[in-house]
């Protein structure tokens, strides 16, 4: 369903899983998917570019309350939150190879290692401190030892820039922007109890772990609600 000019999963983690194995097993071309949370919303509605970025995904999925509520407020019935971890996790466990980009060398090893607990083939690691000026050398590894999956850990925009980059040079496989996963699957950051993450209040766990976070809050909650308002008021 589409949520203004976005289209967006109304698909829980199960069913989303099975699409993107199912993509992968018949050989379709590159493609990548987008969990969309507030943050990215707000920059893809500030940046043209990044916002055809998203639009070329195959699969955005919602990640964060405020979305869900944004769909909601525009006349739109609730659907179930995907996160990266949970997304991550599941596909973890299936026959695939996976490549990881992002965070220190230290946290993507450890995320590695625990991927590799769960049933995953990582085939390939990278640190993801580098700029856009290394990413050919970055990608010719990937393309390299061809992986089914491809999880980058930059933050929004960043990873959707190297994940365009990257499908111009990927014959197939999926894409997946994950933003701080690595560091939650690696144990440096603490996920939310269960109760939190069922309730939506996990971004407040981030906040208390993380408190810089507040700052990039901040910049963004005024246009959030201001689409969230305009969502409401056109319904």
């Amino acid at each position: 369903m589409m949520i203004r000019d976005i289209m967006v999963m109304d698909q829980g983690v199960k069913d989303c899983c099975d699409h993107i194995l199912q993509h992968i097993s018949q050989q379709q071309p590159f493609a990548w998917v987008l969990t969309l949370n507030p943050e990215i919303w707000v920059h893809a509605h500030q940046s043209l570019t990044l916002r055809t970025a998203i639009q070329s995904a195959k699969w955005v999925t919602i990640d964060g309350i405020g979305i869900g509520f944004l769909r909601w407020v525009s006349g739109m019935p609730w659907v179930p939150r995907i996160t990266g971890v949970d997304l991550v996790c599941q596909l973890a466990k299936t026959p695939l190879t996976i490549a990881l980009v992002g965070a220190s060398e230290a946290v993507v090893r450890a995320a590695a290692h625990q991927l590799q607990e769960m049933g995953g083939q990582v085939v390939m690691t990278h640190h993801g401190f580098f700029d856009s000026s290394a990413d050919a050398r970055v990608i010719t590894q990937l393309v390299a030892c061809e992986p089914d999956l491809v999880f980058v850990g930059m933050g929004s925009p960043r990873q959707d820039a190297f994940i365009l980059a990257l499908a111009d040079h990927l014959s197939h496989g999926v894409a997946m922007g994950v933003g701080g996963v690595f560091d939650v699957l690696a144990g440096t950051v603490k996920r939310a109890p269960r109760w939190m993450q069922q309730s939506g209040t996990e971004w407040l766990w981030r906040v208390i772990q993380q408190p810089v976070r507040l700052q990039r809050m901040g910049r963004m909650i005024g246009p959030f609600l201001k689409d969230c308002y305009n969502g409401w008021w056109s319904k």
